[in-house]
């Protein structure tokens, strides 16, 4: 993959993949190089929105990009505005073009462009909330989603038209510990701290009780179906996390007034039995009750 980096105009080839957003940069390079070379300019530029309230204006600062391929022009704003870059990639060596990806954001979440050029510009893909977003040039990309405690990723393949990237559904997404030093995805195995039960069924007619303990709120889920018990987890058992249902399960938060996400988790017990249990997506003290070893970051 040949990797471009939007810093300076002088500094043009830099190592790192994120940089922060200059008021003006201008980027040029040429798109297949091998065969059909085409001329690329991107425009970076700082402008003034009015907006009113009440009837009276005040302004915020924005910035847009300007994409040129070969005299044909697209722009868009940018919703986020720490770190801006455009990488050339090929989603699928087998065809003879390769593809521009715009992105802008701030870790964890940043938005992503993905267009082709074949005599216009051509918008594969406006994604949000990836971590990253990655291609090995066999049809399709990878969209990694940072969940508090793991990664989870999204795979977007080429229509067959090859004019859009198209989102592949999940019923769940696989778990995998990635804390250590060498990076290498290993099974996310924690402790129980108490007695629970998982279940073979993700009821979604479950509900979230909330009681104010002195200082504290105290969750407990109401509604687990029993006749789908899959295993009763030990206090002190060794547990492996191994699902992460995308499907959220919103639940008001008394204290800050917000919808809290909750997920259901698959669990695999030492013995092999898989089940699932629903817990509060990004809370370490609610996890910290079941079980321990689950490191939040970010």
């Amino acid at each position: 993959m040949k990797k471009l980096i939007l810093v300076t105009l002088i500094l043009f080839l830099f190592s790192t993949q994120a940089f922060p957003i200059p008021v003006d940069t201008t980027f040029t390079a040429i798109l297949n190089e091998d065969e059909n070379p085409v001329s690329i300019s991107a425009v970076l530029k700082e402008f003034t929105q009015t907006l009113y309230d009440n009837g009276k204006p005040f302004e915020i600062p924005n910035k847009i990009f300007t994409l040129t391929v070969n005299g044909k022009s697209v722009s868009d704003t940018l919703p986020y505005d720490e770190i801006y870059g455009i990488e050339i990639i090929d989603i699928n060596r087998n065809d003879k073009s390769k593809e521009i990806m715009i992105y802008s954001g701030g870790s964890p979440d940043y938005i992503y462009w993905i267009y082709k050029y074949t005599g216009d510009l051509i918008l594969l893909a406006k994604t949000d909330f990836y971590l990253s977003f990655t291609t090995e040039g066999m049809g399709k990309i990878s969209g990694q989603i940072w969940a508090g405690f793991c990664s989870l990723y999204d795979t977007f393949i080429l229509s067959d038209d090859g004019n859009r990237l198209e989102l592949q559904p999940v019923d769940y997404y696989p778990i995998k510990y990635t804390y250590d030093e060498d990076g290498i995805p290993k099974d996310y195995i924690v402790t129980a701290v108490k007695s629970f039960k998982i279940y073979s069924e993700r009821n979604p007619d479950c509900t979230i009780e909330i009681k104010k303990v002195k200082d504290d709120y105290k969750y407990t889920v109401k509604g687990y179906d029993e006749n789908s018990v899959a295993a009763e987890i030990e206090k002190g058992e060794k547990v492996t996390l191994t699902g992460y249902d995308p499907k959220f399960v919103k639940v008001n938060n008394p204290e800050t007034g917000n919808e809290d996400p909750w997920v259901w988790i698959q669990m695999k017990t030492g013995s092999g039995k898989i089940g699932w249990i629903l817990m509060h997506s990004y809370d370490q003290f609610y996890w910290n009750e079941f079980v321990d070893g689950v490191f939040f970051a970010g």
